[in-house]
């Protein structure tokens, strides 16, 4: 069975400070197939739990979600931990580190 790829598409409606969430199932070649329709939330009951998923979708389909959202600007509530953060980190530590091995360098000679 061929399952095609999820994708999401989102519309930042900014006066209102939402974001319209699109998915679509596409084909190999990048068209749209299906479409989804709004979402309902239906009430439980004080004794009911919840048995299904809403939404099943792979890892890679997930990454795609995460890399779209990034792209409208949305990040990690704890984004002091995030990748681009940290690359920025360990530049700045390099950049100190030859700071002051050529301090110390200078030191010697002097």
């Amino acid at each position: 069975m061929q399952r095609n790829r999820i994708d999401f598409f989102f519309q930042t409606e900014l006066l209102q400070r939402l974001i319209g969430v699109h998915i679509a199932a596409l084909d190999d070649n990048g068209k749209a197939t299906q479409v989804a329709q709004p979402l309902t939330l239906l009430p439980l009951d004080e004794n009911s739990e919840p048995v299904f998923p809403a939404l099943h979708i792979s890892y890679d389909d997930a990454q795609r979600m995460m890399d779209r959202l990034w792209d409208i600007g949305i990040r990690p509530t704890a984004g002091a931990g995030s990748a681009g953060m940290m690359a920025a980190t360990e530049r700045h530590l390099a950049d100190m580190r030859k700071i002051a091995f050529d301090l110390l360098e200078f030191d010697r000679k002097g």
